[in-house]
């Protein structure tokens, strides 16, 4: 599941104990689950987050 997010994954992903316990990354996932955004953690800037989720929804109302 998170090689889809194109996050890196020691072992099996099926064994959660061998995923890196420090993702510093958060997600935009639209309503149909496609990803639409990834922020890196200590970069992100909120008002970026809300206006990006604001046309996402915006778009999906469509």
């Amino acid at each position: 599941m998170l090689g889809r997010f194109g996050l890196p994954v020691v072992g099996r992903e099926e064994e959660p104990a061998k995923i890196m316990d420090a993702l510093d990354y958060v997600f935009l996932v639209a309503p149909d689950g496609k990803i639409v955004k990834k922020y890196k953690g200590a970069d992100l800037i909120t008002t970026d987050v809300a206006q990006d989720t604001r046309n996402v929804l915006k778009q999906g109302a469509s």
